[in-house]
């Protein structure tokens, strides 16, 4: 039989990933790969993550853009359980219903972790895949990247491809995303001048290669919340979004 080979352009394979990646958050955070959410310390990582985290787990748009709703499953090792989830959640939690929208935490599963606990460790990276086999996350958040890491460093290529190798994979096997927090470098230290958040990141050159949607957060002195798409393998960067937080009432629940 006569071996032939069909014409394809770069372009009709462009438009075919475009139109065919499924994404999590619409534009942001696409399934079967990692996102990077990173920033200085004290930039409202942690919280703009967590208000993403609860419009997903109950299918309601974050910041103007569709998501595809089901559990999120938030490893965690930046916020201690008593002094910062139990009570940012709740006001998390009225901002939305300040705005008309009904809440469940119910759906977003932070589960206790055993010390050894790694995202470069087999073992661990087995448990996690048992714990997305019975919850069937859309989304897997790691808070934050630095505390998930044995014998290795941020600053290790082999660390760090095996770490997003590790998470690539079992967002593939089980059809959810990752969003992976990370922290930037301080504005000129070591980014040879150029001070964009994609080339402050913190550690290997990997960890920006490896993921496929980077999101950079930053706070003004007055408080102002600024959310810049910094990168995008899976379609358009998305538009700077700002983000100015107010006080909300918990006291109802």
């Amino acid at each position: 039989m006569k071996l032939t080979l069909d014409r394809r352009t770069a372009q009709e394979i462009a438009d075919m990933l475009v139109a065919n990646t499924p994404f999590v958050v619409e534009g942001y955070v696409p399934r079967g790969t990692s996102t990077l959410i990173s920033g200085e310390g004290e930039s409202g990582k942690s919280l703009i993550t967590e208000h993403l985290a609860m419009a997903v787990a109950n299918g309601f748009d974050w910041m103007g853009h569709a998501v595809d709703k089901g559990p999120v499953i938030i490893l965690d090792r930046e916020n201690t359980a008593e002094f910062d989830l139990k009570p940012r959640l709740p006001a998390l939690r009225a901002g939305f219903e300040a705005e008309g929208h009904e809440i469940s935490l119910e759906n977003i599963i932070i589960p206790e972790l055993p010390e050894r606990f790694a995202l470069n460790d087999l073992d661990s990276i087995l448990a996690l895949s048992e714990l997305c086999e019975s919850v069937k996350p859309t989304l897997v958040i790691v808070d934050s990247l630095g505390d998930f890491i044995t014998g290795g460093d941020s600053n290790s290529a082999d660390s760090m491809f095996t770490v997003f190798n590790n998470v690539n994979s079992l967002m593939r096997k089980h059809n959810c995303a990752a969003l992976v927090i990370h922290h930037l470098r301080k504005r000129g230290d070591g980014s040879n001048g150029n001070n964009s958040a994609g080339q402050r990141v913190r550690g290997s050159g990997a960890i920006r290669d490896t993921v496929r949607s980077n999101i950079a957060v930053s706070k003004t002195k007055s408080g102002l919340i600024t959310i810049e798409h910094e990168k995008s393998n899976r379609g358009q960067t998305m538009d700077r979004l700002t983000v100015q937080l107010v006080a909300t009432d918990v006291n109802r629940h």
